[in-house]
Parts: C-alpha cells; structure tokens; sequence
C-alpha cells in the first residue's frame, strides 16, 4: 500500500531501486504460500510501478500469457470430463489473472501505445477483459473434479475472481452469462456460495460510492466538460449497471438478509444499507426488511436497522409508513423464523432489569410525532383483526399474527393519552362490525341448536330481533321502522358517514365452519382484553372512551391531546394470554373446545361493558353530580344498584339513526311537539310514548360510534311498574320513555296500554 501510493510521487526515482522492486513483487506472485490477501497487494503495487515508472509492460503481458496458457489447459480437461490436474493452482492462478486486469487495462493500452503492447495481440487479439471473463466464469459454471468440496472451492474462486473483473468492468456484471450464474447461486442451495455473492456485490457498491465521490471532487474543481455534456454511451452505460443490478436481485437480497444463517444475514443488510444509501431502488420496497430487522435479538443488527430508517425517515418522510401492515407482517415472519417453533411474542425483554419492549416501538417512535401518520398506524394493525364475512368463506385467522400486534399495542411507549384513546377508539370500531356479525351468527346458531328451528324464515326473524337488540333498536316493527328512516332524514346531513357502520351483514350472507368461528372467536376476544388492559393501565374510565371522537372537535379531546400517558405502575405491561386466554396461545383442535371458545364469546359480548368495575371514579362523580354526559343520566326506575328510584326523568333528546342496521348518534335540537310525561299543554300536539329497555343516550352515542354492549331484549309491562324482561348475567337495564309525535293523535296512550308495534 505504501509503495503504490508512495513510489508515484518520486521525481527521479532509482532506476535499479525500481527494478528490484519490480522482481521482488514478481516473486511474490509466484509463491505457492502466499494468501489471497497479500496477492490483492501485490499485484495493484505491481501494476502501478509499470505503469507509471518503469513502463516495462512485457513484464505484463508475459504474466497475462502464462496464467491464460495454464488455464486454457485445464479448462480443456474439464471439457474432456477429467479432474482438474491441480485445483490449487487454477484457484491461485484465477486469482492473480483476475487482479492483474482489474489493475491494468490491456485494451486501452493497446489502442494508446500500439507499439508499446504490439505482443498483446500474440497472446489474444480480441478484447482482453472478455476473453479473462469468460475463462473465469466457465470454472464457476462446469464442475471441475468429481470431489464435491473441490468443485464447491473451485466455484467459490470462480465467483471471487469475477467480482474483482466487475469493479474495473461493470457492464460485464450484466451479461447474460453472469446473471444467469448469480441466478443459479440464488435458487442453489449453497449459503457458502451467496455469501460469496454478498461480499461481490458489497465490495462493487464500495467501488461504485467512491467513484462517485471521485467524480463529484471533479465537479467541483474543474470546468464543465463539453464530451460529458454531449454523452458518452460507455459511461452511461456503466452508471447504469449498479441501479439495474440491484433492482433485478433486491427481492433475492432482503430475503437473505432475513437468513437464519448469520454471516449471509449481515452481508445482505449491509448490500441493502448501500441500495438505499446510493438510491438505487425504491425505499419503500426495503422498508418491511429493515423494519423486520429493528425486532432482531442483536444489539448491532438493531443498531443498523435503526440508523437506516432514521436516514429514510429524514429523507422520504412522506413514503416511509405507506405499508405499514407489509412491515408488521415481514417482522412478526421474522420473529417467528427466530422462535423455532417456540411463542411468538411482540414484546422483548433484552436484560433482566430492563422493562418489556414493543419489538415495533422503534417503528413507532419514530412516527409518533405526526398525528396522522401516527393515528394511520394504529388504525391499519388494529383492523387486521377483522373478518370479511362472505358465503362459504374460508378465510383463516392467524391468531399468533394477531397476538403478536395485540402485544405490540398494549407495550408500545405512548406519550400522549390521545394515542391510547385513539388505540381503543379504532378497537371499538372494529368490534362494533365483526364482533357484532360474529355474535348474531353465534346466537342464531345457538337458537338453531337449542329449539331445533328448521324453518329458516323464523329463525332469521328471530336473529333480526337479536341483532336490532344488540345496536338498541327494537326489531320486527313497521313503526320503529320509520322511526329509524325519518332519523336518517334528519341527520344524514351531520358529519362524516362511517363506512364500517353499514358492514352489519344479513344473516344468509354470513356462513361459517366452527373452526373458522372459533378462531374468530378468539380473535374478538384478544382485541376485548386489548381495549381492557389499556384502559386499566392508562386508569381511563368508560364515559372518556365513549365521549372521545376523533373526528369531532371538544375541549375534552383538546385537552388529552397535549395530556401525558401515564402508565399505572401496578399493572402489568404485558397481557397474560395463558391466564385469561389459553386458546389464543394454543391451537383450537377438539370440538367442545371449539364450543366453549364460542360460548366464551358469546359471554364475553353479554357482559362487555356492563360491569360497574369497569367505570371509574370519574363517572361515579359524574353520576353523582347529575353532570351532563354521565354514563347512568337517563334512568326511569331502576338505580345503579338495581333498587327503585324516584319518577322518570324526561329523556335526553338524542335519535338513533342507522345505516344497514347500525349508524352513529346525533344529538338532534328538542321538539315543541315532546312533551314530558304528565305535562301536556293544550292545544299541543298529542304524543302517545312507549317503554323499551335500551341504554342510556351516552351509551347509545358511544356504541353507534364503534363499541360493543351486550344483548338487550326488550321488556313490557304497566304504567305503575311491571316487570323487566331478563337479560345476561350482571346486565345492568335501565328503561327511558321515548316521546314520538304523532301528528293527527286525539289521544295520549299511557305506557302500559298494549300496542302490538311495540312489543319487544
């Protein structure tokens, strides 16, 4: 290294002192001992002292005819089916010959100093670096000896040998000889082999970084070149080699940078830091790898990984969360090639002092900071968890996928509280469409199974009252009917449609195999326990989380946007599937677990928000205070407690609006035709009202917008006070009088006459 940067720059150097250092590096080359390392020495130290001090090129091509002449010989044995005579010398030769045009182009001397290099043309007459190609390639494509490590040795030289021809000769790199031997390598089943390939392609984007740092300095410092402006077609052509290149192989190279072997590993993620550092393709496409690779075991690979999506993220801020749910699938794939067999959690604890880790939070983080892209990210996860319900589908669940987000979720490092509310908000959504579809095929199957119905149009009137039940509005009446129509009327108008509102199926369109129920079951179940434990952790009562909508602006939203999550310190970061959910860990395999799975569901549905537990102290002061906006406002005879209360408060004027059997609750400007029970003015509009077991306005809000109650059914009874219909274990059920004008009414009904419209 010293001599080829030292000796250029002597003014008169030594004539003898040059020849002995010509003959001292000449007997270096011939000295079977000698490694690979020291000939990549060598021969670029011996070729810079002829080229620019003793200009004793026969020297040169002397050595160029011996080595070819040794090669050519073994090459015709091999064509011949025999062994190589000696495997040593055709790997060190190859070698040295590949080097030695790396370092000296015999072609463009011979067109500059034709009498100079005249005996060229006796040792070939063609174009030199084609003619070295094609013999070192033919040793990498032919097996050479009927020893499998020979031919394996030989091969590995082969290749070594052409990557050293690729750096001086880049379009040689695009042949179709060459690429159809790096596609053999790929599709072979030789690791050895393809990372001998990664170092090839690593050492010529080194090669290509510093040629383009050169040719910038040059820029920089000379005067704007009339032959570059023109165009020349062979340096166009060699810019374009490393771009082509890379984009024909990136699929090949992120695979292998996924490898479980672990040099192969790091060599591709160090090919893919150079693709994307040298833009040579679209960063998009390696952002699922390098995101995978943010989740690896290894501090380094973490390291690396994260500095690139910095780099990216700086760069092409608005391309990088564009697939966010390809970036999840690629790292939760690689966690699952890391486990061998064993759980795949999304969480890591890398010492043992240190706290549970989102393996995604780095992902995370580095979005947190925009809202939107962050609120994007939270949104495409958490709706993997739902469920196309078609006819005769057979779509699988991966549950293990979705524990793995459900894990990332409930550890991510949340700064804000809006982002959990966020979280939960999104959770509510998508259980409000398959959650609720699951549970109405669930009960109409229960019903099937328990009375023996065999007529199907019965069974399907009965699910219809089921599902009315379950989104808060009576079933099977023409009235409630138009109820429901002159709502949409009247506030179709108001905000935005949500288009998961009207995904609630018919019941014949939804056909499921009780494997594929069962998982789905889980599924719901694991996004129910989700919502569950970020509410415990971040101490959120139930009356924020239904009153939080992030398309609509309030003070209370304001407010937790710049809030801090804290996180509770007595609860644990983590879920404890194997405590609360065994199935979600295990495979569903027999039968009756694959009914309790359900039942379980169905349990959970009945229950779900309905506990007094799950409210916290905030909507007990709410209550107490008759605050607007309480989760327990509008009772009419029952207390929190279940005991009797005092007379009926007059309802808060909200309707319910539906678009398919589900839609989101406006607040609608109070009537002069609503009256108040016992208070009808003269000359007023007469109002006949009707009981019906349904939740309060708040909760009526809150579960239209995307969250889950339990079954409603609906009871009847006299004006004095009759008896409620039953309901699920722990269902709390509160009555509201509903007042609906009636235009052309003579009379008040009281609420216990018998109407066979409103019966539930």
């Amino acid at each position: 290294m010293i001599y080829r940067n030292v000796l250029p720059l002597l003014k008169r150097p030594d004539p003898t002192f040059l020849q002995e250092v010509e003959k001292a590096l000449t007997d270096l080359l011939l000295h079977p001992k000698i490694g690979t390392q020291i000939l990549e020495a060598v021969l670029p130290c011996l070729c810079v002292v002829v080229e620019k001090l003793t200009f004793n090129y026969i020297k040169l091509i002397k050595l160029l005819k011996n080595l070819t002449d040794k090669l050519r010989e073994e090459k015709f044995n091999v064509q011949k089916k025999k062994n190589l005579a000696s495997a040593k010398t055709v790997v060190r030769f190859m070698i040295i010959l590949a080097l030695l045009c790396q370092h000296f182009d015999f072609d463009k001397r011979r067109m500059e100093l034709p009498d100079k290099v005249g005996d060229l043309d006796i040792v070939y007459k063609g174009v030199v670096s084609t003619w070295v190609f094609e013999l070192c390639l033919f040793f990498g494509i032919n097996d050479t000896s009927s020893d499998a490590n020979t031919n394996k040795t030989v091969r590995m030289v082969s290749l070594q040998s052409l990557g050293h021809l690729y750096l001086s000769y880049p379009t040689l790199m695009v042949h179709p000889e060459s690429t159809n031997f790096m596609d053999r390598i790929f599709d072979g089943d030789s690791d050895s082999m393809r990372i001998e390939l990664m170092k090839v392609y690593l050492q010529f984007l080194a090669g290509e970084s510093e040629r383009m740092k050169l040719d910038d300095m040059k820029k920089e410092n000379d005067t704007v070149d009339l032959r570059v402006l023109i165009g020349n077609a062979e340096e166009f052509a060699e810019a374009g080699v490393s771009s082509s290149l890379m984009q024909r192989y990136l699929n090949r190279i992120l695979s292998a940078a996924l490898d479980e072997d672990r040099t192969l590993r790091v060599l591709a993620f160090d090919v893919v830091g150079n693709i994307v550092r040298q833009g040579l393709a679209h960063p998009v496409l390696c952002m699922p790898t390098i995101v995978a690779m943010e989740t690896s075991p290894e501090n380094s690979m973490r390291d690396k990984a994260y500095r690139l999506h910095v780099h990216l993220n700086e760069k092409h801020a608005s391309l990088m969360h564009t697939r966010n749910v390809e970036c999840v699938s690629k790292a939760y794939a690689y966690q699952k090639q890391v486990a061998k067999g064993q759980v795949v959690r999304g969480y890591a604890i890398r010492t043992s002092e240190s706290k549970p880790e989102a393996l995604l939070n780095t992902m995370y983080i580095l979005m947190r900071d925009k809202r939107q892209k962050r609120n994007d990210f939270l949104l495409q996860i958490l709706k993997t968890f739902e469920f196309q319900f078609k006819k005769g589908s057979r779509e699988n669940v991966d549950l293990d996928f979705q524990r793995f987000i459900a894990d990332n979720v409930a550890t991510f490092d949340y700064k804000y509280l809006d982002e959990v509310l966020y979280g939960i908000y999104v959770i509510h959504r998508v259980m409000s469409v398959t959650g609720m579809n699951l549970h109405a095929f669930l009960e109409r199957r229960a019903l099937k199974t328990t009375n023996g119905a065999t007529d199907e149009g019965t069974v399907a009137a009965v699910q219809q009252n089921c599902i009315a039940s379950e989104v808060g509005l009576p079933g099977g009446s023409e009235e409630r009917n138009k109820m429901v129509k002159n709502s949409e009327s009247q506030s179709g108008d108001e905000g935005e449609k949500e288009d998961d509102d009207a995904l609630v199926l018919e019941q014949d369109d939804i056909q499921l195999d009780l494997p594929v129920a069962a998982k789905l079951s889980v599924s719901m179940s694991i996004l129910m326990l989700l919502r569950d434990h970020l509410k415990r952790s971040y101490t959120l009562n139930e009356v924020k989380c239904r009153q939080y909508n992030p398309n609509q602006a309030n003070a209370q939203k304001d407010k937790d946007k710049d809030k801090p999550a804290a996180r509770n310190p007595n609860i644990s970061t983590i879920i404890s599937w194997e405590e609360k959910l065994p199935f979600a860990e295990k495979p569903i395999t027999f039968e009756a677990d694959m009914e309790a799975t359900c039942q379980r569901f169905r349990t959970q549905m009945a229950e779900d928000g309905t506990a007094r537990d799950d409210y916290g102290d905030d909507s007990m002061e709410l209550m107490s205070n008759n605050e607007g906006g309480s989760a327990f406002e509008d009772f009419d005879g029952l207390n929190v407690n279940g005991s009797v209360a005092g007379p009926a408060k007059t309802p808060t004027n909200r309707l319910r609006t539906k678009t398919g059997l589900m839609k989101k609750l406006r607040n609608t400007p109070k009537k002069s035709g609503v009256a108040a029970k016992g208070a009808k003015p003269k000359g007023a509009s007469k109002a006949r009202t009707k009981k019906s077991s349904v939740e309060d306005g708040d909760e009526e809000e809150w579960r239209a917008s995307g969250a889950l109650v339990g079954r409603i059914d609906f009871g009847s009874g006299g004006a004095g006070g009759g008896s409620h219909g039953t309901t699920t274990p722990k269902k709390r059920r509160r009555s509201i009088q509903l007042a609906v004008v009636e235009s052309g009414s003579e009379e008040e009904m009281d609420p216990g006459d018998d109407d066979p419209d409103w019966r539930g």
